[in-house]
């Protein structure tokens, strides 16, 4: 829930596309895609997911996994750490009692996660309105990569999809790494995984912490040569701020807020 992720759910990876002809430019159906859409049809007609190989597999392929690792940065969509062994997670759950068995290999429900908040999310999804069910027919199917929108407004989920809601005007921290939100959704999405761990509290904490620890040290340095101590601090400050934007690092979310503390905490251990 750290950032707004923008993925292209017309841009679909070619073993998600179910079996139609029609949804394919040359008419010729891919042979990951027609068997990926037969196990979709077992699925649905056992009604429930089968927690077996041959099924698991199907949301696993490399193009699912390049194309995620691209659009997310390699970073988690929740807590937003760099991880090299991601999980793909389903927004909506594949399994578990009331579970949305048909949506396993659909590209509006795969996320990228750490093993770490996948697991504490688990099946876990709470709703203000009404559960769908699927309705069986071909329109459905051949939407089944994007149904998650039509979803949304009927059950109204507790948990966040970055990929549908922009957290920035959502989320605040403390100095100490801990994040927070007035929003109950958002607040929801941070218990459920976690998201004030330990191991992030003290990852965050360091960014702003590690600025600090370098604007102190020029302090010490320059502190007969104010020329040059403005220089270094207006040097440190363009590279705090252009990391902020840096889609590549993490915590982007607690680097952008920490930007209201940066001018304060300037002025502070200037006058020390």
């Amino acid at each position: 829930i750290m950032r707004k992720i923008d993925k292209d759910y017309s841009n679909i990876p070619i073993s998600l596309i179910p079996a139609y002809k029609a949804l394919f430019p040359n008419g010729i159906i891919h042979g990951s895609s027609r068997l990926t859409h037969q196990r979709r049809l077992e699925l649905i007609k056992k009604g429930a997911y089968i927690d077996d190989d041959i099924y698991n597999s199907r949301y696993k392929f490399d193009d699912i996994r390049t194309e995620l690792s691209k659009i997310y940065h390699n970073k988690c969509a929740f807590c937003e750490q760099k991880v090299e062994l991601f999980h793909i997670e389903h927004y909506r759950p594949k399994k578990g009692e009331g579970a949305y068995y048909w949506l396993a290999f659909s590209w509006d429900n795969l996320l990228l996660a750490c093993p770490y908040c996948n697991v504490n999310k688990g099946t876990n999804f709470s709703i203000l309105g009404n559960k769908v069910t699927f309705v069986y027919s071909e329109q459905n199917l051949q939407n089944i990569n994007r149904l998650s929108a039509t979803y949304d407004k009927e059950e109204l989920p507790l948990m966040i999809n970055p990929e549908v809601i922009d957290p920035k005007c959502f989320l605040q921290f403390s100095r100490d790494g801990e994040v927070y939100s007035q929003d109950k959704r958002f607040q929801y999405t941070i218990d459920i995984c976690k998201l004030n761990r330990l191991y992030l509290k003290d990852a965050r904490r360091k960014i702003f912490d590690e600025f600090e620890k370098k604007l102190k040290l020029k302090c010490l340095k320059y502190a007969n040569n104010y020329e040059k101590l403005s220089f270094c601090i207006r040097e440190l400050i363009d590279d705090y701020i252009s990391d902020t934007n840096d889609i590549d690092k993490e915590f982007i979310a607690y680097r952008q807020y920490s930007l209201i503390w940066l001018k304060g905490r300037v002025k502070t251990i200037l006058n020390v």
